[in-house]
């Protein structure tokens, strides 16, 4: 059994860890609930879902974000130098998955013919082999879809069947290829005979917001004479 002086020790030892631990008024389970709740706290703070994680746009790396200023910028060049052509606007995503429906960058081009047409889709490629001397392996994978997008106005153009009836040993296979590929070249000559207003578009692209209506690129190529 516990003796009188055992029994008043311990008493005079809780009494003093209530005066030094526990503000006046606290019980001990007011003071664990507070415990309790600062801790679950804490930990809402640390632990994050995953998937809403996943679902927070991620921004791309510089030397991406330049590739698509150049890609886009290849495109508005070649529509405000051919003729009679001209753009809205062209814009790139700063997000690595692209924009809220993916789309990684859209130059809005007008042009008077087909050809004008297939030249200014091609421009983009035209402009990244120019600037970075060939695609990427992603890029050469047309997630953008020009390639198939040129290809099937120059079916139309020449009267053949859609692309994918088509097959490789056709002769048409290689007449499709050959067209597209002239019309990938000349939008090449155009950009490297105007690569300092390429680069101008590209840096211009590159600064947030990282869009441009047609006014402001027809002032970047043709100065504000041209613009007015």
């Amino acid at each position: 059994m516990e003796s009188a002086s055992q029994s008043s020790l311990r008493d005079d030892l809780m009494t003093k860890s209530r005066v030094r631990f526990e503000p006046e008024g606290q019980s001990p389970q007011s003071r664990g609930k507070r415990q309790f709740a600062g801790h679950a706290a804490k930990a809402d703070q640390r632990e994050v879902p995953l998937a809403e994680v996943n679902a927070q746009p991620r921004r791309c790396s510089r030397h991406k974000l330049r590739r698509r200023a150049v890609h886009e910028s290849g495109h508005a060049l070649v529509a405000l130098i051919l003729p009679e052509c001209y753009i809205e606007e062209v814009w790139i995503s700063p997000f690595r998955e692209g924009d809220e429906n993916g789309e990684m960058g859209i130059c809005h081009s007008y042009y008077q013919s087909e050809l004008d047409r297939v030249c200014i889709t091609a421009a983009g490629r035209a402009a990244v082999r120019e600037v970075y001397g060939r695609l990427s392996k992603r890029e050469r994978l047309d997630p953008t879809g020009d390639t198939e997008s040129a290809i099937a106005v120059i079916c139309e153009m020449l009267g053949f069947p859609e692309w994918d009836e088509i097959y490789a040993d056709d002769p048409r296979e290689s007449r499709l290829w050959e067209f597209y590929h002239a019309a990938e070249n000349l939008a090449r000559t155009i950009i490297r005979a105007h690569r300092e207003k390429l680069d101008a578009l590209t840096e211009a692209l590159c600064r947030p917001p990282h869009r441009l209506n047609g006014e402001q690129a027809c002032r970047i190529v043709w100065g504000d004479e041209e613009a007015a």
